[in-house]
């Protein structure tokens, strides 16, 4: 490839907004010279971009939009986050670096994730928009056994604050499935809201699963079914907890993973969220404007949940 030819695809990758011809350009000069390229930075709201150069942009006409796939590089799998407003219809074309199609995806409606479902169901209880939880609940199937128990949880809460009580007045019917819920073992993400409920009601602290120094054996804290997540990918209890401002996580992530590690309210609401370097680590995180409550955290390794614990914020 001659000067003149570089120099056309070298202005044609820094394009943006990013189009099909600018990503087959970037893919050019990655395979010729590893460049990597930055992306034009979303704000919050999607609608508006800060630019890596000065340029004339054009803000979509819908709020349709991909995320970068994770992990990346990978080998055999890769995820892609995306969301599709309900009026439109989209697809997801993965091209070589020649521009041929190599794969084809058609795209559902809305952020296509159980975890935007649940963040979503969360919100509307935590806002009073009871009628609403209870239609997208209605729409959920109860596939595997925790999202059963996600939707029971979840249904508890809703009879609550419908029937205008808090939850301090819960049945003792209702209070037994939590109790379950919180020693289930290994904890799922209904385990840690149960705790976290738990936590705030009676001050109960529950005994996770305690884990081997080696991480390949666990020592169970009652007779259940327990299986090993595929990875080694870990995090430990945060520190101090309880705490005031600042608390302290460490954590391992395996070498080959893309790993986030995400804080929610009792609700089920993202509170923070955090991505993760590879190997042993530590992450400080400042919990000023957080309301003082039992908070849940999850690691989530390749997109997938892998673990939960709680955290204790005080006045």
């Amino acid at each position: 490839m001659d000067s003149t030819q570089l120099a056309l695809i070298t202005d044609l990758a820094y394009t943006c907004p990013s189009n099909y011809t600018t990503a087959n350009a970037q893919a050019v000069l990655h395979l010729l010279y590893g460049t990597e390229f930055e992306e034009c930075e979303e704000m919050v709201n999607r609608r508006s971009y800060s630019l890596i150069k000065d340029v004339v942009f054009t803000v979509p006409e819908t709020d349709a939009w991909v995320e970068d796939n994770f992990p990346n590089p990978f080998t055999d799998e890769t995820l892609i986050n995306y969301y599709l407003p309900k009026e439109s219809t989209g697809s997801i074309v993965v091209t070589d670096m020649y521009g041929r199609e190599i794969a084809f995806f058609n795209l559902t409606n809305g952020e296509n994730t159980f975890e935007a479902e649940q963040l979503l169901i969360a919100t509307e209880i935590s806002e009073g928009n009871y009628s609403e939880a209870h239609q997208l609940l209605s729409n959920i199937s109860p596939s595997t056994q925790e999202i059963s128990d996600w939707l029971d949880y979840n249904q508890i809460l809703l009879s609550l604050f419908e029937s205008g009580k808090s939850i301090y007045e819960i049945d003792s019917t209702n209070l037994s499935f939590v109790i379950n819920q919180a020693y289930k073992c290994p904890m799922d993400y209904t385990a840690a809201n149960a705790q976290a409920l738990l936590e705030l009601l009676y001050g109960l602290e529950i005994p996770g699963c305690m884990e081997m120094s080696n991480r390949s054996s666990r020592i169970l804290v009652k007779e259940v079914d327990f299986t090993l997540p595929e990875g080694e990918s870990f995090i430990l209890d945060n520190f101090p907890n309880p705490f005031k401002d600042n608390v302290y996580i460490n954590y391992y992530l395996t070498e080959e993973d893309g790993g986030i590690i995400k804080v929610m309210d009792i609700y089920g609401r993202i509170v923070d969220s955090y991505n993760l370097t590879s190997g042993e680590n530590t992450i400080k995180i400042s919990s000023e404007a957080w309301q003082p409550s039992v908070y849940t955290f999850g690691l989530y390794v390749n997109g997938k949940p892998v673990e939960f614990k709680k955290m204790i914020k005080t006045q």
